[in-house]
């Protein structure tokens, strides 16, 4: 199982799984896996696949290294937009009491 930078284990929830079609090179029905990963920036880093197949013989494979890059949400982007809805309202608040 993947681990991050910190070294605890990812949180892994398999979406899809499928058996496809897909051909290796020893022309063997190939197995394949999507999945949902919650990362953080912790996690940021290299990551690839090893495979070990033990039937009928035993065949190790390796996927190519793959950078994962984890650009936090800004979650103070949408906060200006509430800010203007509340100044808003209670002037709107003002005007209602003061008429």
């Amino acid at each position: 199982q993947p681990s991050g930078l910190d070294g605890n284990p990812l949180n892994i929830t398999n979406v899809h799984t499928s058996s496809e079609n897909l051909k290796s090179s020893s022309n063997d029905l190939c197995f394949s896996s999507t999945f949902s990963v919650t990362a953080t920036e912790l996690n940021a880093g290299w990551y690839s696949c090893n495979v070990t197949k033990e039937i009928p013989v035993l065949t190790q494979t390796a996927s190519n290294r793959t950078e994962i890059i984890v650009i936090p949400n800004d979650d103070h982007k949408n906060m200006s937009l509430w800010i203007v809805i509340g100044a808003s309202s209670l002037v709107l608040l003002l005007l209602i009491i003061l008429l």
